[in-house]
């Protein structure tokens, strides 16, 4: 992934899926709620599931406002 440019939400939710389709057992992803503009707020867990349930790990959350 380069950050050459501005991804457009297209990009970023085909960028998700293919890194959700590549490693199935290392993130998932949910949607969390809708954006002012109905678009999916979506929230990417990233843990190994084979080590164990998310919940049950230390965490951290990261937050990124995509129009900045």
């Amino acid at each position: 992934m380069e950050f050459n440019h501005y991804f457009s939400n297209d990009e970023l939710t085909q960028i998700i899926k293919h890194w959700s389709d590549a490693y199935p057992k290392l993130i998932q992803v949910s949607v969390i709620g809708n954006s002012h503009e109905e678009r999916p707020i979506r929230l990417l867990t990233l843990t190994n599931q084979a080590t164990g349930a998310d919940r049950d790990k230390s965490a951290i959350w990261i937050d990124a406002d995509p129009e900045v």
